[in-house]
């Protein structure tokens, strides 16, 4: 369950976009959301990501909600930025080993070299 103070958006998107952040951590841990919003948006979401629950803005009221606990652990909970991190390594590394290939991007060009 996630409190959230989102009051100093005010009538602007902002809320939005920060339940729909909250939306993919749910999909990326495989857990059940529940948001509790002070004026903002309250809802429960699947770990699919679909939002079972969603309470109106700037409206007080209570939902019941229906959800299981999860067990487990996602790829992304278990290593966390090791995934992106190494994926962005793997491109940094074959980009400069493309790079320092005999007529690669950065090598000599056609011609330059003969006598």
């Amino acid at each position: 369950m996630t409190p959230s103070n989102d009051a100093w958006f005010g009538a602007s998107q902002g809320a939005e976009q920060h339940f729909q952040m909250g939306r993919v951590r749910a999909i990326e841990t495989r857990r059940w959301w529940l948001r509790v919003g002070n004026d903002g948006i309250s809802a429960a979401v699947s770990p699919s990501g679909a939002v079972t629950v969603r309470a109106a803005r700037f409206t007080a009221q209570a939902v019941p909600v229906t959800f299981t606990l999860q067990s487990g652990q996602t790829l992304a909970v278990r290593w966390g930025d090791a995934v992106p991190a190494g994926v962005a390594l793997g491109w940094l590394l074959g980009t400069v080993v493309l790079r320092r290939r005999p007529g690669g991007e950065g090598g000599p060009s056609a011609g330059e070299g003969i006598e």
